[in-house]
């Protein structure tokens, strides 16, 4: 206890603002005082702070559970005025044993069936009794929370003196209930695909936990559920293409869990998205190494929490997984090729235009200086002049087109159109421009740049290549 007063943790509020340094400090040395003093109640409400602090809930209802179990070995011994838990019916279901020569691994994994659980509660002091039934809200063992509150109720029922005591549990009750009820909803209308009302009623769920609390804590309040419902919420935002609050809902999850396989596999798909190659193939590689260590290694339990590990990756996610990976590596150096494509554009611009810009950026109207030193450019100049001396085309003609037509405004399409957009396009152009049905002098022309038009856009590599050349135009035109 002195230690603790040393480090200002002996009371909820100043553990909740102490760093996670501090309070693993702490729970030291409350551990090093628990093994001296097993049932100092001082110390465990101290423990059941820390592990608050820390959002470490799995481990907080175990400690309770090991606490409770040890209990019932008084049960029968004492009578009368000496009965520990006065009203209390003898344990059935809760049985010390279950803690007893059990490895960590083992512990971790260890889940009492819910009748026990009602019985640890009410064996365990008042000031430990909130901490226990939050800490299985929050780990998502609705039907043990249940349990311990309806033994609670009947508890301050049996023992009017005592319902003053027990107050806080109907609010505990509604926070459970409201908990699963917009869980549930927020499930069944992404499954209903109505992805906007499920990423509120996941929202509105993972704000049930602070409600009506006077002391704010910084981030998710922690636990399998909380990391769950930011998991699902980047799910309904990556089907609204919300992908940067998907990618911060990843990472609240992983903040979590930090070994929550499928929040780490849509991290890795947010990121790809987002065309964050380099990112989204390391977090790619290490959702894979990682499954591929399980399997070597078995379960390591290095989380406050433990649920969809690498262990439990089914061999379908894996594969995707790398099909992904692969798709990911595709993109980067696909854009890699893009970048390079027009940092030679660029270059070229420069060695072939740049000198004629710098010599004539200042000229007047009236003084500019032509006096070209790149032949390249001279030509060009010379067939504008010439387009320029030819017979100007009737502004009325619907059918010919203008000098700056491309592929596009020659089909009558955007540059975002699709493959179905493009081959309507061309047969509309081409019933209209056909020889056979229009004798119109330009009719002949206008149908071969359509089949030309055609040719180019209706081929993926063709057409990405002649975007960069429009891209290029537009710029330095």
């Amino acid at each position: 206890l002195d230690k603790l007063k040393e480090d200002n943790l002996t009371s909820t509020e100043n553990v909740l603002k102490a760093s996670r340094n501090t309070c693993m400090k702490g729970k030291a040395h409350v551990k090093t005082g628990l093994s001296i003093a097993p049932s100092f109640l001082l110390l465990h409400e101290a423990m059941c702070s820390l592990l608050e602090s820390l959002k470490c809930w799995r481990e907080l209802h175990l400690h309770l559970e090991q606490h409770a179990a040890e209990s019932v070995r008084w049960d029968t011994v004492f009578k009368h005025d000496l009965e520990q838990y006065q009203a209390v019916p003898p344990a059935k279901n809760l049985n010390p044993s279950l803690f007893e020569d059990i490895s960590p691994t083992e512990l971790m994994t260890l889940r009492i069936p819910p009748e026990a659980s009602a019985e640890a509660t009410i064996r365990l002091e008042p000031s430990l009794q909130p901490f226990y039934l939050r800490a299985l809200r929050l780990e998502e063992r609705n039907t043990c929370a249940r349990k311990a509150c309806m033994e609670l109720m009947i508890l301050a029922r049996k023992a009017p003196e005592n319902a003053e005591l027990y107050s806080w549990v109907e609010m505990e009750k509604k926070r459970l209930s409201k908990t699963i009820s917009l869980k549930e909803k927020g499930d069944k209308h992404y499954r209903g695909k109505r992805y906007g009302l499920a990423i509120d009623s996941y929202s509105k769920c993972l704000a049930v936990d602070i409600e009506g609390v006077s002391i704010q804590v910084k981030g998710s309040t922690g636990g399998r559920l909380h990391a769950v419902l930011h998991c699902n919420r980047a799910a309904a935002s990556m089907a609204k293409y919300f992908h940067r609050e998907a990618l911060a809902d990843c990472n609240s999850a992983i903040a979590i869990h930090e070994s929550y396989m499928k929040a780490k596999l849509r991290k890795a798909r947010c990121l790809l998205r987002l065309k964050r190659y380099d990112e989204a193939i390391d977090e790619y590689k290490r959702y894979i190494s990682s499954v591929n260590l399980a399997r070597k290694e078995g379960i390591s339990f290095n989380t406050p929490c433990l649920f969809d590990g690498p262990h439990e990756v089914s061999e379908s996610d894996l594969t995707t997984a790398k099909s992904e990976l692969e798709e990911a590596l595709q993109a980067k150096r696909t854009a890699e090729r893009t970048e390079r494509a027009e940092s030679q554009r660029q270059q070229f611009y420069e060695e072939n235009y740049g000198n004629y810009r710098r010599t004539n950026s200042h000229s007047g109207p009236h003084t500019r200086n032509y006096n070209f030193t790149n032949g390249q450019y001279k030509q060009r100049r010379q067939q504008q002049q010439k387009q320029q001396e030819s017979p100007p085309r009737n502004p009325s003609s619907s059918s010919s087109p203008s000098s700056s037509t491309n592929h596009y405004t020659i089909l009558g399409i955007s540059l975002n159109a699709d493959a179905n957009q493009i081959k309507k396009a061309y047969k509309k152009n081409a019933l209209k421009y056909h020889p056979d049905k229009n004798k119109d002098a330009t009719a002949v022309d206008m149908f071969l740049k359509g089949q030309q038009a055609y040719e180019i856009l209706s081929d993926p590599q063709k057409r990405e290549a002649y975007d960069q050349e429009l891209r290029f135009r537009r710029h330095y035109r």
